[in-house]
């Protein structure tokens, strides 16, 4: 309300283009549904309405056909009147600087992606409303073991409910999660189907006093505990065969957790792999602690001799979209780099810069991936390069950079506007860029500043909701260090790259 509306970008509407946004809107969609639910039978059952339902010369599933569809016709119909209310600001805009770059094919999977979401809401919370109370009990316990798994097996993220809206892109493509999407929508079903059974049965029909139903609860809350002791005997099992060996280093055996995934530890990484990529993780595995070290002294990360706080490194991911992803001590690399040496030792120390400037930032950074992806990308690129001594590498990035630079007249608070940066050219300009950025700041203010940087960010006198050029120029004065020298440096170097001869086509 305090923003005019032809302000507005695709950008700041689109879930899709701000995946910091997505797992929010997932769980709001997703408790959106369940409270409709939660507002249909269980609220008949309290006012003693159902008795005048059942009463109607209908079938009981005929009543709950009709409950659940007005629920789902409620829920499409506002979600419906938020995205015309988007494709009116958008679709007509043609004469805005951004309103080229919105496709109604991008508004519609959005809109159907979060659509889904409610309705696959709406299901499970049909099934958790026969339960009332408990019902949301068990939706917590089930959500916090879902969470668990994912971050001791990153490869069950598409157990989540929460990453359905958590799409990536090739290019300007949406990659929707299939798997997850499948999962959920079967899921869901599943719970309407049951619930229907349930909510349609003569027995729960209210006639008289309200007698206590005690047998449904004792079952529902025994399966609950049954779940929970098998739970926790695997998880426990999983982390102690993790973590309880006393490895020195990756030439101990491995364990197999199973006959396709294998597990190796080393002083501050625990590999899981392939057995078919065995001998491409035993390679990796054996110099990475030391490219761990090398990285953390890079970046002034004080990190213990090992084995306190060891960073997970997911080597089985098939992803068409990326490389490599890094979270809060956990990594994963895309299979098909393992076999290429250069190339999985350059994603890998990307990775792990990333996993150790989040450390050195108290996740501060990941609190400006908006304004500050940039750095987020260059930085670990930074560091990967110069663990390489990759100078041919770190000149192709330089290349690219200029040209982009060059041509599209490009200046740094282009960098500190993330989506529209996304929109407008492609999402690798933040490596490159960002990459001479970082440059620039070390060749200026010496190899220490930017692990310098990353230590101000978290300081316990820095100022809080800082965002674009004030949070780095607060940053780099923290440090004896000037944005606009920054800033002069990097537009110095770019500008005097001769890129007429280079063979790239302009598209």
């Amino acid at each position: 309300m305090l923003e005019p509306i032809d302000e507005w970008t695709w950008g700041d509407n689109s879930v899709l283009l701000d995946p910091d946004s997505a797992p929010f809107i997932g769980a709001v969609s997703l408790l959106l549904g369940v409270v409709a639910a939660y507002m249909l039978y269980p609220r008949e059952h309290d006012l003693r309405t159902i008795e005048f339902l059942r009463a109607l010369p209908v079938r009981a599933s005929s009543v709950f056909c009709v409950k659940v569809m007005a629920a789902a016709l409620v829920l499409s119909g506002v979600h419906l009147l938020d995205a015309l209310l988007v494709l009116a600001l958008h679709g007509f805009n043609d004469s805005s600087m951004l309103g080229a770059q919105f496709t109604t094919r991008a508004w519609l999977v959005e809109t159907l992606l979060v659509g889904g979401v409610l309705l696959i809401g709406l299901g499970y919370g049909m099934l958790l409303s026969w339960l009332r109370g408990f019902g949301l009990l068990l939706a917590a316990i089930v959500l916090a073991m879902v969470e668990v798994l994912t971050r001791v097996w990153p490869e069950l993220a598409w157990l989540d409910p929460l990453s359905l809206l958590s799409v990536e892109h090739h290019g300007v493509t949406a990659l929707i999660p299939r798997e997850s999407w499948v999962l959920h929508i079967a899921a869901s079903g599943l719970c309407l189907l049951l619930a229907a059974r349930l909510w349609s049965r003569q027995d729960t029909q209210v006639s008289g006093p309200a007698r206590p139903r005690r047998w449904p609860m004792r079952v529902a809350s025994g399966a609950a505990v049954v779940v929970l002791i098998v739970f926790g005997g695997v998880l426990s099992n999983s982390w102690w065969s993790g973590w309880s060996s006393d490895w020195s280093g990756p030439s101990a055996s491995t364990s197999i957790e199973s006959s396709a995934v294998e597990r190796l530890q080393t002083g501050y990484f625990v590999f899981g792999y392939r057995a078919a990529d065995r001998q491409a993780a035993l390679a990796l595995a054996a110099s990475a602690d030391d490219a761990y070290r090398a990285l953390a002294r890079l970046l002034g990360v004080a990190i213990g001799p090992g084995g306190e706080s060891r960073v997970f490194a997911d080597l089985t991911e098939n992803s068409p979209e990326h490389l490599g992803i890094a979270g809060w001590y956990t990594l994963r690399m895309d299979r098909s780099v393992l076999d290429d040496v250069a190339l999985r030792s350059l994603v890998f120390h990307h990775e792990a810069a990333h996993v150790l400037a989040a450390q050195a930032s108290e996740q501060r950074l990941t609190d400006h991936v908006a304004d500050g992806q940039f750095f987020v990308e260059g930085l670990a690129e930074w560091a990967a390069q110069r663990l390489a001594g990759d100078e041919h590498g770190a000149r192709q990035l330089r290349e690219q950079a200029a040209l982009a630079w060059q041509r599209h007249e490009l200046r740094f608070d282009d960098l500190l506007w993330r989506s529209a940066l996304l929109e407008r050219h492609d999402e690798w300009l933040s490596y490159a860029i960002g990459f001479v950025w970082v440059e620039s700041l070390a060749s200026l203010c010496g190899d220490d500043a930017p692990g310098r940087l990353l230590a101000a960010m978290r300081r316990p006198d820095a100022p809080t909701g800082l965002v674009g050029r004030a949070f780095w120029e607060d940053g780099l004065q923290a440090i004896g260090c000037e944005l606009t020298r920054v800033n002069a440096r990097l537009a110095a170097g770019l500008d005097a790259l001769p890129v007429a001869d280079l063979d790239v086509p302009r598209v």
